[in-house]
């Protein structure tokens, strides 16, 4: 499981930091995002937290965008950059800008890059599911 790393800065260096991923965002070429989407993806994460920490987060409205447009294979496809943009977007209360995004008809998501494959995930749901229909029929039957 890979770490969190929590960058702490004084305004001035958040605000050059901010505008250097910006301008990284704004210049990357589709092609090389598209050979390491991680990287990417964990470049506007930390964006996205050092925008939420100077409590701006209309200035992260824009780049996000700009950067679901880069990553997104067709208007179809559905990243981890969406849920972040929608939240910056209710945060900045910039609601016309989800527009665009909420209109379109999803047919492909990513999966989660750090989480447990789907399968075993609906399995434990499963298991939990079981294990909570057995309690209520205990709890029923002790009861009445």
């Amino acid at each position: 499981m890979r770490g969190i790393c929590i960058w702490t800065f004084s305004r001035e260096q958040a605000s050059g930091f901010l505008l250097t991923i910006v301008n990284f965002i704004n210049s990357c070429a589709v092609e090389q995002i598209r050979l390491a989407p991680d990287k990417f993806f964990s470049i506007c994460k930390k964006y996205k937290y050092q925008v939420l920490k100077l409590q701006v987060p209309m200035q992260g409205v824009a780049p996000l965008r700009t950067a679901i447009c880069k990553i997104q294979s067709s208007a179809e496809h559905l990243t981890s950059l969406h849920s972040d943009f929608l939240l910056l977007c209710i945060l900045s209360k910039c609601y016309k800008s989800t527009q665009s995004i909420l209109d379109e008809d999803i047919f492909e998501v990513d999966q989660p890059r750090d989480s447990l494959p789907l399968w075993l995930l609906r399995v434990d749901v499963l298991k939990n599911y079981f294990k909570r229909q057995w309690w209520l029929k205990a709890l029923f039957t002790l009861c009445f």
